[in-house]
């Protein structure tokens, strides 16, 4: 609408300044005052959500992580071994390291939610050419569904995705979710955009 000022949405929390998909990431997006926390979730093996980009873990950002490791593989206990903090990703400058920063939980996440008005934007990290990276569709969307619930921010979370099966099944599970659909690709026709 006509007069409303864009929402400043700190992706992956603030990955240029921070680690990227940590606490200390969207603690800093936090302070600097930004509308929405973007962030990624992947599902460890024992079925807890944690806050990542990737489905395997990612050499580069985290040390000493195996490569070709599925995060889907791992329990959570296992996943924390792992410090994605202190590596400086290359691509950013004017990062700082935090060292032994660990891969958070959803819940550390939403648990920062008192900290202000801000919105979360949760994408699902699923895609229907590798299913062993995460649960069904529908069980990724239960176990999203009830940690949003659990901390009561309904409200406040938009949740999106490229792979449009985790969205029609969070909306077939609570219809007062807002989706996003995420697309990347040849424009459609009008006749073929019905996405959800």
């Amino acid at each position: 609408m006509a007069g409303e000022k864009p929402l400043v949405h700190g992706h992956r929390g603030a990955r240029g300044m921070m680690p990227e998909n940590t606490l200390p990431a969207f603690e800093y997006a936090i302070q600097a005052g930004v509308d929405v926390l973007e962030l990624d979730v992947a599902v460890t093996k024992d079925d807890v959500l944690v806050v990542s980009h990737d489905p395997l873990l990612n050499p580069t950002i985290c040390r000493d992580a195996p490569k070709e490791t599925a995060i889907r593989s791992l329990t959570l206990a296992e996943l924390k071994h792992y410090d994605c903090g202190s590596l400086k990703n290359p691509q950013f400058s004017r990062q700082t390291p935090v060292a032994g920063t660990r891969i958070p939980t959803l819940d550390e996440v939403l648990d920062l939610a008192p900290r202000g008005k801000f919105e979360f934007n949760i994408e699902t990290k699923s895609n229907p050419r590798y299913p062993e990276y995460t649960p069904s569709p529908e069980e990724f969307s239960k176990l999203l569904l009830a940690t949003i619930r659990k901390h009561g921010l309904q409200n406040r979370v938009i949740v999106q995705s490229f792979d449009f099966r985790t969205l029609r099944a969070m909306k077939k599970l609570d219809r007062s979710i807002r989706l996003s659909a995420l697309y990347n690709g040849q424009p459609k026709r009008q006749k073929e955009r019905k996405l959800l």
